[in-house]
């Protein structure tokens, strides 16, 4: 599990590098400045989207761990031993 959220971290950092090289270039080189800001707003949305999942994923692991069986010895119960 934990490969596969570092996985997909690692896809939005490269999307997002993508993303600012592609703006540069349409910016610069083809002279295309509204494109070129419209695609350098790419990379905050990738990585707002990737924290955001990894987020959700580490609160899911949180509500597992919750005690719901006072028998059993999830994260919760033994913090608040």
């Amino acid at each position: 599990m934990a490969e596969t959220e570092e996985s997909g971290a690692d896809v939005a950092l490269i999307a997002s590098a993508l993303a600012v090289a592609l703006s540069w270039y349409q910016f610069y080189v083809r002279g295309n400045k509204t494109r070129g800001i419209f695609i350098g707003l790419w990379p905050p949305t990738f990585l707002a989207f990737a924290s955001y999942m990894r987020q959700k994923a580490m609160s899911d692991r949180l509500d597992d761990s919750v005690v719901v069986n006072p028998e059993s010895q999830g994260l919760l119960s033994r913090v608040l031993e």
